[in-house]
């Protein structure tokens, strides 16, 4: 019995800590803005040419899409205050005017904080190639700059909260420098 309980805790141990430094192993930094963060391992990370997207990681399969991206706007310090203090749901309404996401459905929202940044939340949906795409994202305003923390997935449900589990250990890892 106390063979079985060591060899399940030596399992356990040897899990954990290989899942965790395999998930840190892509760490992207970024001079310009000011930040980084870790991206999953086995997560393809490019810069992109849509404007004010700053970078990309994605793991989709021939079925289903799934990606990151973290994009960073040009605000105010009046814009950020006004986003930074707003609740959420207002917050997502001056984004969402703001940076022309008009076609994105808000189902939910929220405040957390993560990677010790106060930040909303927003769950949404919109069309994406003819599928329904699920997408949660986190904003906050620094530095006269809105950062959009973003994950959307194509697939089911499932598809969708499995990659979420990723995505929230990303946004916890951001950091500003």
């Amino acid at each position: 019995m106390k063979k079985n309980y060591l060899l399940s805790l030596t399992l356990f141990i040897a899990f954990f800590c290989t899942s965790r430094l395999a998930y840190s192993q892509n760490t992207y930094t970024n001079t310009t803005f000011g930040f980084s963060i870790d991206f999953p391992a086995g997560w393809a990370q490019k810069t992109s040419s849509v404007e004010h997207t700053i970078i990309k990681a994605s793991n989709s399969t021939s079925t289903v899409i799934t990606y990151m991206t973290i994009a960073g706007y040009p605000v105010s310090v009046d814009e950020g205050n006004s986003i930074n203090t707003a609740v959420a749901s207002k917050a997502f309404s001056l984004v969402k005017t703001k940076f022309g996401m008009e076609t994105m459905t808000l189902e939910k929202t929220g405040d957390a904080t993560m990677g010790g940044i106060a930040m909303h939340w927003c769950t949404l949906n919109f069309n994406m190639m003819g599928k329904t795409a699920h997408c949660k994202t986190y904003f906050f305003a620094k530095n006269e700059n809105l950062f959009r923390l973003t994950y959307c997935c194509d697939g089911t449900t499932t598809h969708f909260n499995d990659g979420l589990k990723l995505f929230e250990t990303s946004v916890g890892s951001f950091k500003l420098n």
